[in-house]
């Protein structure tokens, strides 16, 4: 049966236990436009406070799945949920690329301990045509 992202808690729900709870990692979602989850998968494996990561290959990742859109997400294995400066960049590196590829940045969701923080949801990346979740957000 097809599996359908509507909401970031969805998303945040299907995630959470493909995380190793010891590192940082980066999984990726492509989706279809009817939001129907294509494949998730790891991106990158970090250690346990960093995971660098080029946006060439999430767009890659996407690329190759046909995503029409995809969800990009790293978890913050000792902390807080709350991006960091460089989340916040590597947001806007992401988005600034969707433009271009025509491939939408739907959200951008940090995992951590107790709780996930969801870009879209605070309002800290706008949603496009293509790429809306907030229709039926939980």
């Amino acid at each position: 049966m097809a599996e359908f992202i509507l909401s970031s808690l969805r998303a945040s729900q299907i995630l959470r236990p493909l995380f190793d709870p010891y590192v940082e990692e980066v999984w990726a979602m492509a989706l279809a436009s009817s939001k129907e989850l294509l494949k998730t998968e790891k991106i990158f494996r970090g250690t346990s406070d960093a995971c660098l990561f080029h946006p060439r290959d999430v767009f890659r990742f996407a690329i190759v799945n046909h995503a029409s859109g995809f969800i990009v997400a790293h978890n913050h294995p000792f902390s807080s949920p709350l991006p960091s400066p460089e989340d916040i960049d590597v947001t806007k590196d992401l988005k600034d690329v969707s433009r271009v590829l025509g491939i939408a940045l739907i959200d951008h969701i940090i995992i951590g301990k107790a709780g996930y923080f969801s870009f879209l949801d605070r309002k800290l990346l706008e949603p496009s045509a293509a790429g809306r979740l907030d229709d039926l957000h939980v």
